[in-house]
């Protein structure tokens, strides 16, 4: 019964690291269309405002496109470290599958 739990633990981890790293690509992407956007032709003139707390203030697009390379950046660092960990993760969960089935095999043997 420990095996079962570890196994369901590490199912649980696994899935909200899978998560996680959804939700960071789908960040990546979303501010590279920003980027894409506000450094198009077509709204070179427009205001430009960035979110702070509840409110917005006018900023550059300059400012907002270094900000968001430097966000992309981090978020493109990050994701390998994250695919490395579900990688251990799901190791680790079938190793300790696998320890299950021998337990039982183990058992029905006897």
């Amino acid at each position: 019964m420990e095996l079962k739990g570890k196994i369901n633990d590490l199912e649980d981890r696994i899935d909200n690291m899978k998560m996680l790293a959804h939700g960071k690509e789908r960040d990546r992407r979303r501010m590279a269309l920003t980027i894409q956007h506000v450094t198009s032709e077509d709204i070179k003139d427009s205001r430009l405002f960035r979110p702070v707390g509840r409110c917005f203030l006018l900023t550059s697009g300059d400012s907002l496109v270094e900000q968001f390379n430097a966000e992309c950046k981090a978020i493109v660092e990050e994701l390998p470290k994250l695919q490395a960990a579900i990688q251990d993760l799901e190791s680790r969960k079938d190793k300790t599958q696998n320890e299950l089935l021998e337990m039982m095999r183990g058992g029905s043997a006897k």
